[in-house]
């Protein structure tokens, strides 16, 4: 795949819990998609089959799915029902199904977020933040947490209950890259493989020393990764 398809082609967005497209931006930025070619899906929805529609009928032949986090999760959960000539691209995915011990952690996120609002809640819940500008990430997170703070009761809902991915991912034929941080605390790098191996055309990369945010810490890290696999894709 040419990197100039990478600015042409319609870019569908899957932002994670308590995320907002704004999560992409300066990724998408760095790979110059012009805005007009970038569309957010929300994650308004509790089930994984309540997104099914949406990847059948709404995504078109050539789009590029970018999904992080949770919105990765979703959208491995259909990459067998997307046209063919999709590609997926998917940061900090777990495609397992959600470990049952985070359960209790998720409602108190929940009551804390529907209580307090989501950047409050969040303050003292995020994750280890790498890169150069630790502080501005962080700002822009829990901006993200108090814009979005209405979806987390789907949210929750969605993460605890969906099933692992390993289904769809078997019986899709599109190119699906996985990304992940070597310093993600949130989801264990070395699930990135397993997407790779489940997908026929799968892919995986770590990226150095970036967190679970890494399209946040380094968002030009992340856009060369993601062009170094993608000129691969017409050997898979």
């Amino acid at each position: 795949m040419d990197i100039l398809s990478l600015q042409t082609s319609r870019w569908i967005l899957l932002p994670g819990t308590l995320c907002t497209s704004a999560v992409f931006d300066s990724f998408l930025d760095t790979l110059n998609v012009p805005t007009n070619l970038r569309h957010a899906k929300e994650l308004s929805a509790p089930k994984v089959e309540d997104y099914q529609s949406f990847f059948k009928d709404d995504v078109s032949e050539g789009d590029i799915i970018c999904g992080f986090s949770l919105g990765a999760i979703v959208a491995a959960h259909h990459a067998n029902v997307v046209p063919s000539t999709t590609k997926m691209v998917l940061f900090g995915i777990n495609p397992l199904p959600d470990d049952k011990t985070k359960a209790s952690a998720r409602y108190e996120l929940q009551t804390d977020v529907n209580n307090l609002g989501g950047r409050l809640a969040m303050k003292n819940r995020l994750p280890n933040l790498c890169g150069l500008n630790p502080k501005k990430v962080r700002t822009r997170i829990l901006n993200m947490a108090e814009k979005s703070s209405l979806n987390i009761t789907a949210q929750t809902s969605l993460a605890i209950s969906r099933p692992g991915a390993e289904t769809a991912l078997r019986s899709s034929h599109i190119p699906i890259l996985a990304l992940c941080g070597t310093n993600d605390d949130q989801v264990a790098p070395q699930l990135n493989a397993i997407v790779a191996k489940m997908a026929a055309k799968g892919q995986s990369s770590l990226l150095p020393s970036l967190g679970h945010y890494a399209l946040l810490e380094d968002p030009e890290a992340c856009a060369n990764a993601v062009k170094n696999m993608m000129q691969k894709i017409k050997f898979l």
